[in-house]
């Protein structure tokens, strides 16, 4: 093992910023999913973004547009009169154009973690990625 290669990266310069940066795009997905906002999607998503989950014991794939559909076809926590239940857990910062964000929310009868991969393209940070665990309330 070569002991001259790193095991982790120096300073982020302007890590402040671009923590505000990610925090504000995870406050605009965040709000699509209370609110349901479809139209949000294409403001956060790359659109050739994948959403990832486990389900019935194999994996699901999703692509942004399935996932608008979804949106559209759900009623959502707002309109239900729903408090808005949601919690920022992680941002991890890699480099200037890369973070990783950890997410949990309540919509209607389920409780999301949500794993999101985001890139800094141009000027605004997008979700590249989405793998998520849901748990069914009683």
């Amino acid at each position: 093992m070569n002991s001259q290669v790193p095991f982790t990266f120096g300073p982020i310069p302007n890590s402040i910023e671009l923590f505000k940066e990610v925090a504000d795009a995870v406050q605009v997905y965040l709000d699509m999913l209370y609110t349901g906002d479809a139209d949000r999607v294409d403001q956060v998503f790359h659109e050739r973004c994948q959403l990832c989950t486990i389900e019935s014991g194999a994996p699901l794939f999703r692509s942004v547009a399935e996932y608008r559909e979804i949106l559209r076809g759900r009623k959502s926590p707002s309109q239900m009169g729903a408090p808005r239940e949601e919690h920022l857990v992680a941002i991890d910062l890699s480099s200037p154009t890369q973070a990783m964000v950890k997410v949990q929310m309540r919509i209607n009868q389920s409780v999301f973690s949500d794993y999101l991969t985001l890139l800094k393209l141009e000027r605004e940070w997008r979700i590249v990625a989405k793998t998520y665990y849901r748990v069914e309330l009683p």
